[in-house]
């Protein structure tokens, strides 16, 4: 039997939050300083349609985050230019 586009797109939709729950929470797992090293790594990965994810220069990194309450409906987007670079060493 043939799966239509709808069910591939819901098949790995599935499969995706299943390896994203899965991950977080061997990630939870490890020690802190661990998963301090990680992070960065983990996050330059967020790049997409939506988030330009990590940018690293000479002088500075940038992030860009995206932060939703459904509470109050609000979105906020915030670019940030990181300049202490010996902070994430």
């Amino acid at each position: 039997m043939m799966l239509s586009s709808l069910s591939w797109v819901l098949l790995a939709t599935l499969l995706g939050g299943l390896l994203s729950a899965a991950l977080a929470s061997v990630f939870l797992l490890l020690l802190a300083t661990r998963r301090n090293a990680l992070l960065p790594h983990l996050i330059s990965l967020a790049t997409g349609a939506m988030l330009a994810g990590v940018k690293f220069g000479k002088s500075m990194i940038e992030t860009e985050t995206v932060v939703m309450r459904s509470a109050s409906a609000t979105v906020r987007w915030i670019r940030a230019e990181h300049r202490k670079l010996d902070k994430f060493e």
